[in-house]
């Protein structure tokens, strides 16, 4: 069968494997839709922290999937799937708490474990969610990064008549603005380093989008608050001036929430008093938790989350370097790449 394979940072290829056999409590399945996103774009530069990487590996860690033998009852062939990532143990405290994510012994497909870039793939049968059929799995694939978003709302504890500031309209920035919505925010700010992805940002909720340099997004969101500064900041850029500006833009008292990956080299450097000074809660959102996931797949099947405008552009498995190009170098715009494993 045709995998993709990360040998090393920059080195990919097209490799032929042999089926996998599924083991007792696993079920083999049929990868439809897998997205792109910029853990995979950190995995290809080699800027992933090591203990959440490992080379060769098969990436992939939002996606969609059919079954294609069980002998589990409840998930009979035929049955579409979203594969949830993370490989927790279920035996140790934070699992046991419900904190899936922070399992200790971290394994997630697409990064530790090989992921849905191949034709077929074994997977666990707890991991499997299964979704209704009206829903497409590429929308399905919207998944994971749907369940982070989720995560990161529900830690921000949104209340109706807030000001809410998201930085970076990308896949989790624009998830972001569809949940924080339900919320009915007095304002929700949408900060953009262009303006490409503005008409998508109001469509989903936004009330207002912004650009420019740091100081100008901060004075934007003095003279829109009145010189209060928002009540919660949403970071999902994962980029440093990003993280700065998230401290300057919550109000004293105020809630950051920081979704972005910022890669392994990239230290912060801020005031030691900015915490007590404003008084702040930052809340750091890693991934997400196996309820979560399950919330997220019930949100996208219901169309609280408006998906569709967020998958762009569509490739093969043979041509998965070109989305990884397009996302790389910007020349057009892109939000969610999907690739086809079948295709």
């Amino acid at each position: 069968m045709r995998t993709l394979v990360i040998e090393r940072p920059g080195h990919v290829l097209l490799q032929e494997r042999p089926i996998p056999v599924a083991q007792t409590g696993e079920v083999l399945v049929r990868p439809l839709a897998v997205g792109i996103c910029g853990s995979d774009l950190d995995l290809l530069r080699g800027t992933r922290p090591v203990e959440y990487g490992r080379y060769p590996i098969v990436p992939g860690h939002e996606w969609a999937a059919e079954i294609v033998t069980s002998s589990i009852e409840a998930l009979p062939p035929g049955t579409p799937v979203a594969v949830e990532g993370h490989h927790y143990c279920r035996m140790c405290a934070r699992c046991r708490q419900g904190a899936t994510n922070l399992c200790v012994q971290y394994d997630e497909f697409g990064f530790t474990h090989d992921g849905g870039l191949a034709e077929l793939v074994v997977v666990r049968a707890d991991l499997l969610h299964p979704f209704q059929r009206e829903l497409p799995a590429e929308y399905a694939a919207l998944t994971e990064p749907a369940a982070c978003a989720l995560h990161g709302v529900e830690s921000a504890e949104p209340r109706p008549g807030e000001t809410i500031v998201i930085i970076g309209p990308g896949t989790l920035g624009l998830l972001g603005v569809s949940l924080f919505a339900q919320y009915h925010p007095r304002r929700l700010i949408v900060v953009g380093r262009r303006a490409s992805n503005q008409e998508t940002a109001l469509a989903l909720g936004a009330t207002h989008f912004v650009t420019g340099s740091p100081w100008e997004v901060q004075q934007a969101v003095q003279e829109l608050t009145a010189g209060t500064g928002a009540d919660i900041v949403y970071e999902s850029a994962g980029q440093l001036p990003a993280l700065q500006l998230a401290f300057q833009l919550a109000r004293r008292g105020g809630r950051i929430i920081l979704e972005g990956v910022a890669g392994d080299a990239a230290t912060l450097s801020l005031p030691a008093d900015i915490f007590l000074l404003k008084d702040l809660t930052v809340h750091g959102i890693f991934a997400y938790t196996s309820t979560h996931f399950e919330q997220a797949l019930r949100l996208l099947e219901m169309g609280t989350i408006t998906f569709a405008p967020l998958v762009t552009h569509r490739f093969s498995l043979a041509h998965y370097t070109d989305g990884i190009a397009l996302l790389e170098n910007k020349q057009e715009r892109a939000i969610k790449v999907i690739i086809f494993p079948q295709q």
